[in-house]
């Protein structure tokens, strides 16, 4: 962003009138501690300054214990401006500032004007498998279906994730995949089969060597699909037919492999 001519205002000479009470993003009060803060917008009167724009950037420079805060001087009004980053890294800058500061997430809550349950729910990003933060930060995917797959295994988070952005899931469809998931992880196979025991799809010819057709068969009820080794050494042919069943047979086969 273009700022234009910034320049250094003591705090005391801000004025804010009729300023929102707004939560302030983690990596501005991050940014204020690092020198980095983006400049606020204001109206030069006399000897003072009325803030026009950027209240976050003033209590940022304040939670800091900064004198001064940079500034851009009658520009006109600018209208609101968004300071804030991506879930996960708002998620990394307040557990920086959690260590730094020796705060519990109350604390935090209070001096960020948030909820303490918001500032617990961004903390658990941190759990996600990093391809999974990585489709939040590039906004594949979002904040609220990402706290969905925390409580999953990583090998978990990362195929429901790829389905959801691949497929364009909604809220409700990652939630009964990852709460499905969470079921049947807890109940034996034997008890819940989690596919249809016959899927009508051409398959390849059965294999004539009793001991390949006896594994088949093994195979077969394990997946709950028809399963055939082909002819070609090292080829698994497993059919399915359609996305649902296939989302079974991947949950499966996590279960059977973690």
């Amino acid at each position: 962003m273009e700022y234009g001519d910034v320049q250094k205002i003591a705090l005391n000479r801000c004025l804010m009138i009729d300023a929102p009470r707004t939560t302030i993003p983690p990596s501005l009060w991050l940014s204020a501690e690092e020198d980095n803060l983006p400049p606020l917008y204001a109206q030069q009167a006399g000897g003072e300054c009325h803030i026009i724009a950027g209240h976050e950037v003033w209590y940022a420079a304040q939670l800091a214990g900064k004198s001064n805060v940079p500034a851009v001087i009658n520009i006109g009004d600018t209208g609101r401006l968004s300071y804030e980053q991506d879930p996960v890294t708002e998620a990394k800058a307040l557990e920086i500032l959690k260590e730094t500061h020796g705060l519990t997430d109350e604390a935090l809550a209070e001096s960020l004007r948030w909820s303490r349950k918001r500032v617990a729910d961004f903390r658990r990003l941190l759990r996600l498998h990093p391809e999974v933060q990585a489709h939040v930060q590039k906004g594949r995917l979002g904040y609220a279906v990402a706290l969905e797959l925390v409580s999953i295994p990583e090998n978990r988070q990362c195929a429901i994730a790829r389905h959801a952005v691949e497929l364009d899931w909604s809220l409700a469809d990652v939630r009964e995949r990852a709460r499905r998931w969470k079921t049947r992880r807890n109940v034996s196979a034997a008890n819940e089969p989690l596919l249809p025991s016959t899927v009508e799809v051409p398959m390849p010819a059965e294999s004539r060597d009793p001991n390949v057709r006896q594994i088949e068969r093994t195979l077969s009820d394990t997946f709950g699909c028809q399963v055939r080794l082909g002819t070609e050494q090292g080829v698994l042919v497993i059919a399915y037919k359609d996305l649902e069943v296939l989302d079974g047979l991947l949950e499966r086969w996590s279960v059977l492999t973690i």
